[in-house]
């Protein structure tokens, strides 16, 4: 992220956090987490109970008010992936 933006990231990213552990109880996992080694880099660690609930998670007011300033403080594209739990 953008050096300027660590503690307006940091602020929106704790808001998300609270707002979807309170709203959203299909999110099993919502984690944010900041390299030890790098000052700029985080990683935003989500696991839904099913792909209906990730949807949810999508379209929340809350998540529609608060990702775009958070993919706006970036420093480059967003590296989104996705994996499958091992059961």
């Amino acid at each position: 992220m953008k050096t300027e933006s660590k503690d307006l990231v940091e602020a929106l990213q704790k808001k998300l956090f609270v707002l979807t552990h309170d709203h959203e109880p299909d999110t099993v996992v919502d984690d944010f987490l900041r390299h030890r080694h790098e000052p700029n880099t985080r990683i935003f660690y989500s696991r839904f109970r099913d792909k209906a609930a990730f949807g949810t998670h999508q379209r929340g007011a809350f998540h529609e008010d608060l990702v775009p300033p958070i993919l706006e403080a970036l420093a480059e594209e967003m590296d989104l992936q996705f994996f499958d739990l091992i059961e």
